[in-house]
Parts: C-alpha cells; structure tokens; sequence
C-alpha cells in the first residue's frame, strides 16, 4: 500500500491501480452526494414555497448532524484533510483564540463530558491520595486545557466540513441552497455591500443579490397566507411589542435629528398542542357579566379582600417554604457539601419547559406607548390572524401576552368600552397573560413600594436603609419611583440572606460560629430551621394582631369586620 500511494515514480502498474484505488473512492462519494442532493433531506429552497422554518435547514449545527447521518465517507474523509499532519518537520496552524475556546465551551457532546468527568474525579483521588495536592491539579488543569482546546478545534472542523459540502452540493444542484440563502439573509439583514454579497455568491457560500430580494418578497406573502390561517385554529396567542429606533445626525429622517421612529412587532405562537378551543370557549359568558354590559343581569362581583384571604393549607405551605429558604441560606453558606439533601422546594406546581413554535406578524407603524396604538395594533393583528374575519373572538377568548405596560394599557381598553356597539370593539374577549418575568417584576416593585417608599426611608432598619449601603454610589437611582430592577432584586435577595443568618445568630445564642465549628447533623439543622420558622411566624401573628387593633380603633370603625378583613389580608401577605 505504500508503494502504491508513494510520491516517487510510480511504474504502469502501480499508477493503475492508484487510479483504480481514485475511481472507487470518487464513486463512492458521488453516491453519497446524489443521495443528499434529493429532495427528501430537506435541502431545497425554492422561492414559491419559502418558510420561515426551512431557514433551521441551513443551520450549521442542523446540517452537520445531516451530513454525517446521510455521507459518513465523505463527512470522515473531509474531516482528516482538514487536519493532515505535515509530511516532515513541523507547520503552525490557525490557533483558537480565547473567545472561541469560550463559545465552544458549551457545545460538548457525551464523550466530552466523560473526559471532563473522568478528570474532575482523577483530581478528587490525586488531592486526597497526594501531598502534592498543588503539583497534581497543575497538573490536571493543563491536561483539561489540553483536551478542551482539542475538543474546540474538532468543533471548528465540523463547520468547515459543513460549509464544504454544502458548497459541493450548491455547485452540483443550484436548488440545494439551505446554508447559501440562510447566509444570504443575514447579509441583507446586517445591511452588506453589495460587494460583499456579491463575493459571497461567487465562492457559494450565499445566494446572488438579485435572488435575495425574490426570496424576502417570497417570505413574506407566503408568511402573510399562512397567518390567515390561525384564526381557524380558534387558539390564538398573540405576544407584541414596542420597539423603538434612534436615529442619529448620520440617519436623520424628514430632516429631524435625534428623534425616535416607533413600530409595533408581534409573534403568534402556537400553542394548540396545550389548549384546545373548547378550553377558550367563554367570550359570551364574560360578556353576559360584564361591567360595560349595560344589558348585564347578572355581573361578576368586584374582587374584594375576601377573595384574596390565605386559607390554612395556603399558610402551611408559605411556612414551609420559609423554612425551606431557612436552612437552605446557612447551607449555601457555610455547608456546602450538604447542598445534596436540601432537594427542591415545597411545591405542587411543576412548570416543564416546552419549546414553543411561533410565526412572525408583519410589523406596524403603531405606538404602542398609547391607547389608542394599543387598540390599532390589537385589530391589526386580529386581521393578520384571519381571527377578524372568521369570527373567532364572538365565542373564543383571546390571548394576550405583554410586559406589564402592554397589559396595563389593555386593561385600560376593556375598561373603556362601555357604548361599543360592534363585538369586534367591544375587546372583552382579551385575555392578559404577564410573563413569569413580569410577575417577579411587579413583585418587586409592591415591595417597593411597601418597604422602600418614602414614608419608610426614616426608618434606620428598614429596607431602604440597607439598600443604600449596598450601592452608596446609587442612591440617586433608589429614589426613582421606580428603582433599577437587577438593583433592587439583588438588593433584596442579599439583604433577605442577611436578615435569615441574623435570624439563625438570634436562635444560637448571639454566637452562630460556634455553631457552625460543631459541624451539626442534617437533622439538627432542620430541627433548628423549623424553630425559627415557628418563631417567625408567631412574631408576625402578634404584629398583625396588635396593628390592626390600632388601625381600627384609629378610623373607629371596631363593629366592621369588613375592615378588619382587610387589614389582616394586608398584614398576611406583607414579608
């Protein structure tokens, strides 16, 4: 064999049985390459018939999973010419900068991580078998740079591979474009010289110029007809937003510098696998009973403190969990190595993460900063949906999800319509749905608003005090009305530990770190978690109770228990 592939001389025999060898290996990977040029693998792109979900074919993490299933020669023989070693001596490569090394940190497959796995546990036994525990995870740390730079550069030969096929397929079936008309978009979008694009086109690694312009018209109406179909799904879910731009000296527009052009993007997602029409089916029944009903015989009572009283299964719960955060804090702080028998937290509700498909809307030149936007953007995207059309909103809810401005302003809308005549205006068919980032938002500024307000800032103890030693830089910030939120989410859950481990100093005596010294059990700790819980909970029963006494002697309004509701429900859910 070596005689045969040698780079001396070759006699007539020897170079005929190369070319036989050259032959065999050629038509072997043309097979492989027809196979993936046919149009099952997914890889044509047509102008007619382009969607937004065609756009995950040209995805180079897609298509090198593809590659290797459907052209395993091809894909290994292409992977050893990327890396031939050099025939004498030796030749630099292109080394990985450090912000690659970074970016392929993540993307490991179940071989990496036993590499990984196997030496974090060769240095557990080396550190505990070794006095040179110092020499020995040197040692190791340069044998996991080792493999992690190696197991970097087999991810960047991946994409090169990658990139070649679907150059070869491209030059061989001009229909076989998934990676050229992804890369093509991103030209367009990232607003790209035609030069560049142009060059781009030349080497097959994007679409021409003049196809690019087809393709996004393509998009869109083909995106456009497919969202008139939703409506008929009779589950709607539509999710919109703001978005500004400012333009700068170099981009004025109608001759006004520094000013702000507005538009209103949207998505509708499908959630059709979770919620079926029959689950929305109450938009009549919600009109029957509502407020702006004037013909309403029967109205929704108004929510009242009574509706929010914690019942006493809800207070167990609430005391679990702040026993739970009890003993987790001094975990975390001073065991770590009991972080295994914490678990999870008390709870019933398990939210498993779904991945959720979606479709563009097409964008408005509408402010969704106003009302009288909001209510624009929402019929627009009614009829974008075919919802206005089919009807969808007479018996279906719809629903809506938004920041907490966007809700508000919906809110407002249904509040408003009281003399609408026409269902489609009426809007109480609208169903506000806030994020779970939305919700700790608003959590956070109730808090605020409750400990950090400005009749509490006199209080040397109080929330607002604390914060302020935390950012002494920030203060100015503080005193908004509505403070940063990463500032005061972090603020709270610092002083939060903070108060718990003041709480755990208390129960010990004054003297926690002769506590900690002893190395308690699992079980001592949960023992003395619950006491604090226990105490904790007494302590602001008492509060409560001594509060509202005054609060009701204060407006002599002793006789009303409706009064009294109210204030022991304000007292209940103050932390």
């Amino acid at each position: 064999m070596e005689h045969v592939i040698s780079m001396c001389p070759l006699s007539v025999d020897q170079m005929n049985v190369q070319q036989w060898f050259v032959k065999i290996v050629t038509a072997i990977l043309q097979l492989e390459i027809q196979g993936l040029m046919d149009r099952q693998t997914g890889l044509h792109t047509h102008a007619k018939s382009l969607k937004v979900e065609q756009f995950e074919k040209g995805h180079i993490g897609f298509l090198k999973l593809l590659y290797e299933q459907k052209a395993p020669r091809m894909w290994t023989v292409l992977r050893q010419l990327l890396d031939v070693p050099p025939k004498s001596g030796k030749c630099r490569k292109a080394d990985l900068s450090a912000g690659e090394v970074a970016d392929h940190t993540n993307s490991t497959s179940d071989d990496d991580n036993a590499v990984d796995m196997a030496i974090d546990m060769n240095r557990e036994s080396m550190v505990k078998s070794s006095a040179g525990e110092r020499n020995g995870n040197a040692l190791l740390d340069v044998v996991s740079c080792y493999y992690k730079r190696k197991r970097c550069k087999a991810h960047i030969y991946a994409k090169k591979g990658a990139v070649l096929i679907s150059i070869m397929l491209h030059s061989s079936n001009e229909h076989c474009n998934a990676m050229q008309v992804k890369n093509a978009f991103y030209l367009a979008a990232g607003n790209a010289s035609k030069t560049i694009c142009q060059w781009a086109a030349h080497i097959g690694i994007a679409v021409s110029p003049s196809s690019i312009g087809n393709l996004r018209k393509s998009l869109r109406i083909n995106q456009k007809m497919y969202n008139k179909t939703l409506g008929a799904t009779k589950v709607i879910n539509i999710a919109y937003n703001n978005c500004d731009f400012k333009f700068g000296v170099s981009q004025s527009t109608d001759l006004n510098e520094w000013t702000f052009e507005s538009i209103t993007t949207g998505v509708f997602l499908d959630m059709s696998t979770g919620i079926l029409p029959k689950d929305l089916e109450y938009a009549e029944h919600i009109w029957e009973q509502h407020p702006n009903n004037k013909n309403s015989t029967n109205s929704l009572p108004r929510m009242n403190f009574y509706n929010i009283i914690p019942t006493q299964e809800v207070e167990d719960w609430i005391k679990q969990h702040c026993q739970w955060h009890i003993h987790a804090v001094l975990v975390e702080e001073y065991f770590p190595k009991l972080h295994s028998k914490l678990g999870e937290l008390p709870s019933d509700f398990r939210l498993e993460p779904q991945k959720t498909s979606y479709s563009m809307a097409e964008a408005m030149y509408a402010k969704a900063s106003t009302i009288d936007r909001n209510i624009e953007a929402l019929t627009i995207l009614l009829e974008q949906s075919g919802t206005s059309d089919a009807g969808i909103f007479m018996k279906c809810m719809i629903l809506v999800h938004g920041d907490l401005g966007t809700l508000e302003k919906i809110e407002a809308i249904m509040k408003s319509h009281h003399i609408e005549k026409e269902v489609l205006e009426r809007m109480h068919y609208f169903l506000s749905i806030p994020g779970l980032f939305h919700v700790c938002m608003a959590c956070i500024d109730a808090i605020n608003h409750i400990h950090a307000s400005v009749q509490s800032r006199s209080n040397p103890n109080g929330l607002y005090k604390k914060l302020t030693l935390l950012n002494p830089n920030d203060t100015a910030k503080l005193n908004k009305k509505v403070p940063p939120f990463h500032m005061m989410n972090d603020g709270i859950g610092y002083v939060t530990c903070m108060v718990i481990l003041d709480a755990w100093s208390k129960n010990m005596g004054g003297n926690l770190q002769k506590y900690i010294n002893l190395g308690p059990a699992w079980d001592n700790i949960e023992e003395q978690s619950h006491t604090i819980a226990s105490n904790y909970s007494r302590l602001k029963e008492q509060c409560m109770i001594s509060d509202t006494k005054r609060i009701l002697i204060s407006t002599k309004t002793t006789k009303s228990s409706s009064t009294e509701m109210q204030c022991i429900t304000v007292y209940l859910y103050m932390p």
